[in-house]
């Protein structure tokens, strides 16, 4: 497994990751709330120390330290 530091063009992918989490497993969440979370979580990428990881050149996810 390998990563890099995202950088800025990466969050929309990132934004993608933590949808796909969210809906496997967050049942209980609707789609209204998830909506409304999925705007704001962009706000606190600046904030974060993200890392984007890979197997084989494919992403698998996301890391990410405040």
């Amino acid at each position: 497994m390998d990563y890099r530091k995202a950088t800025k063009e990466d969050y929309p992918l990132i934004l993608k990751i933590w949808e796909q989490s969210v809906i496997a497993t967050h049942p209980f969440l609707s789609i209204k709330d998830r909506e409304a979370i999925k705007l704001e979580i962009p706000n606190y990428f600046p904030h974060l120390a993200i890392q984007i990881w890979f197997v084989n050149h494919a992403v698998v996810g996301f890391s990410a330290l405040q």
